[in-house]
């Protein structure tokens, strides 16, 4: 997956609410 960081939008709080356990 590309930096989502750099991308801050749906996409991104979707994969974080996807994978929560992985950013941890």
């Amino acid at each position: 997956m590309e930096c989502v960081s750099t991308r801050p939008g749906p996409f991104a709080v979707y994969a974080l609410s996807l994978s929560p356990s992985v950013r941890h």
